[in-house]
């Protein structure tokens, strides 16, 4: 029996927001993958976050991989961008953000050989979502209703985008966002 390539060996990952839900699975993914992680997170994340901390990462990191001669930035929106839902505006709005920073970040950082690229998820049951259904329980029925994969979807589900987004097999991919959602969106970003 053939070895499983480990598509990330010897790469070193930051992965924010790694301490609990789809963060966590991320890091697990990229620890499989042979991945060094560095976790990190904060324990009451504030709601501009989504931007600020976007912008905060990629400010911080961007120069450790220009030195290093290039490297993979791949940042975290949302597929409810494209669909505008009623009563999360600040959630809606600051997605939008990191999808039009990715595309900018994109330009200003691949001359240095860095991609930064972005995956958008559709409603995920990670821990936090599954223990917080007074949140998102009201779009439950309307995500299931819009997909044409009619099931659950679950942090496992978009891993292997994040991991090809921060693997060499995208390479010659910047400032993309691809929709992982089960195929509710079919529009790009």
């Amino acid at each position: 029996m053939l070895a499983r390539q480990m598509r990330l060996e010897g790469k070193v990952a930051v992965i924010t927001g790694g301490a609990a839900g789809i963060g966590f699975a991320y890091a697990r993914r990229f620890l499989a993958e042979g991945a060094r992680v560095v976790v990190a997170d904060i324990a009451d994340p504030a709601p501009a976050v989504n931007v600020k901390g976007v912008w905060n990462c990629a400010r911080a990191v961007a120069p450790v991989m220009r030195a290093a001669g290039g490297g993979r930035i791949v940042n975290v929106a949302s597929a409810i961008v494209a669909k505008g839902t009623a009563l999360l505006l600040h959630y809606v709005t600051s997605k939008g953000a990191v999808v039009a920073m990715t595309r900018a970040l994109a330009r200003e950082l691949g001359p240095h050989r860095i991609t930064v690229n972005a995956v958008a998820p559709g409603l995920i049951l990670s821990d936090a979502v599954q223990a917080n259904p007074d949140l998102t329980g009201f779009q439950l029925s309307a995500v299931m209703q819009a997909r044409s994969l009619k099931r659950d979807a679950f942090p496992d589900d978009v891993e292997g985008t994040v991991v090809f987004l921060a693997s060499d097999d995208s390479a010659f991919m910047s400032g993309q966002t691809l929709v992982v959602d089960g195929g509710s969106v079919f529009s790009t970003l």
